[in-house]
């Protein structure tokens, strides 16, 4: 249905990643990240729905690669603003479609292999990824 979807709270804590809630909402979904955007040098964070055999169904990039970091301003005219660790949990939300063959969202870190591109891109090699967390989904019909 594509007006249904989940909202996936995540908790980043020092005692790291957790799955605070996951809730149904009647909301449009928008469009997962392209394909084809995902070069050899792709370097993010993402949300991944996987199904039963662990395919991803959709995948959705996630806006800051560490959520904890804050920025603060100085007061030095030199260095306006200064960036620090913050102390409390920081909770990050993201929408992905409510899929019947959804069995699990895993946090993905992607980063480049450290080869040129067009090497790459040659070789046949997307970025090195390295799943931070994983997490079960509920089924549909469960809250």
């Amino acid at each position: 249905m594509a007006d249904r979807a989940l909202r996936l709270i995540f908790r980043h804590s020092d005692e790291g990643v957790t799955l605070r809630s996951s809730n149904p909402v009647d909301v449009r979904v928008p469009p997962p990240e392209p394909r084809d955007s995902l070069t050899p040098q792709t370097v993010g964070l993402f949300a991944e729905v996987r199904g039963a055999g662990g395919e991803a169904l959709f995948t959705r990039a996630l806006p800051d690669l560490d959520a904890r970091m804050l920025e603060y301003p100085t007061g030095d005219p030199a260095q306006e603003f200064g960036r620090a660790l913050s102390p409390e949990p920081v909770l990050v939300a993201v929408l992905v479609p409510a899929d019947d063959a959804a069995r699990e969202v895993a946090l993905v870190r992607t980063e480049p292999r450290g080869l040129p591109e067009f090497l790459a891109g040659m070789l046949g090699l997307g970025p090195r990824r390295r799943d931070v967390a994983v997490f079960p989904l509920p089924s549909q019909g469960s809250e």
